[in-house]
């Protein structure tokens, strides 16, 4: 599952992917401090969820040393997560930070629109288009409808590592 926060001006980030096995942080911070849910969560894939009751949760916290292991160890981890995005959009050069998605996605060729990769980096479409553009026109890819086809992987990956 793909869970992100969308802002009051309409823009989108990705927080983080559920996958199988895990728990959504967000879910069990609403659990555990009966709050309402404040993002926004889509499944990427077919997905069985198991949905439970508040009160049984709380039981459960408090009678499983277990459950709470899974729960905290899952908090440290996407804490650290988050606070590496929050780093990487404040601090972080958006080419490079751009290269190294590309990169990471199936290198060669890609099937994904603008949207879809502004998202995922927490910007704006227009800045990923203009980023992409700017690439091609250095020669180390190739744009076209919903598709991104990399010519000189080596030439983005020493700028993701910038």
């Amino acid at each position: 599952m793909r869970v992100q926060k969308l802002s009051d001006s309409g823009r989108e980030i990705l927080l983080y992917r559920v996958e199988a096995g895990q728990s959504c942080i967000l879910t069990t911070a609403c659990l555990l401090g009966n709050r309402q849910y404040q993002a926004e969560a889509f499944t990427e894939s077919p997905v069985k969820a198991v949905v439970i009751p508040s009160a049984a949760f709380q039981r459960a916290m408090e009678d499983s040393s277990a459950l709470r292991e899974f729960v905290f160890s899952g908090y440290g981890q996407r804490l650290t997560e988050l606070l590496m995005l929050i780093e990487a959009i404040a601090f972080g050069r958006l080419d490079c930070r751009l290269a190294a998605y590309l990169l990471n996605q199936h290198p060669g060729h890609l099937k994904i629109t603008h949207q879809q990769i502004a998202r995922e980096l927490g910007t704006a479409r227009e800045v990923v288009s203009r980023t992409l553009k700017e690439f091609e026109r250095k020669g180390w890819l190739q744009l076209s409808r919903a598709s991104i086809e990399i010519l000189e992987p080596e030439k983005l990956s020493q700028l993701s590592l910038m």
